[in-house]
């Protein structure tokens, strides 16, 4: 999709989230932009998981400051 020039973009849970050291998503979307959110999670295994987590959202597009995320 990329290469067709078709705006892209993908949300995950962010592995920083367990391990502050790991760059498994910074290495494989290098050269794309990693935006960092925040959002709840109401469901989760561990009752202590609920609550707000990092969350990236990854596009091959400049998100403005003004975009509502």
């Amino acid at each position: 999709m990329n290469e067709k020039d078709t705006k892209l973009m993908l949300s995950n849970s962010n592995s920083k989230n367990t391990n502050k050291d790991d760059t498994f998503f910074d290495n494989i979307y290098q050269g794309f932009n990693i935006n960092e959110i925040y959002t709840s999670r109401m469901i989760n295994a561990d009752g202590k998981g609920k609550g707000k987590i990092s969350e990236i959202l990854v596009t091959n597009y400049n998100i403005k400051s003004n975009d509502n995320l």
